[in-house]
């Protein structure tokens, strides 16, 4: 079953207040492993963001979407 957006959205915004009212020291060594795992993984990153473009192209080229960023046909 995918989740939605709006899910994910919120389950962030839930998780945003706990992390707000950590430990500075928490928040930092948290911080520079969420940055190890973004360089771990840089290659694979940047490859689905091209698909993603790609696709987004795509939908763009069939009218599905347009380039005004408001509208989803």
């Amino acid at each position: 079953m995918a989740v939605s957006n709006f899910t994910i959205a919120q389950k962030a915004k839930r998780v945003s207040v706990k992390l707000a009212n950590l430990d500075t020291e928490i928040k930092n060594r948290l911080l520079l492993r969420i940055s190890e795992i973004i360089k771990q993984n840089t290659r694979r990153i940047v490859e689905m963001n091209r698909l993603d473009v790609r696709a987004a192209e795509k939908m763009l080229e069939d009218g599905q979407i347009s380039r005004d960023r408001k509208s989803v046909v």
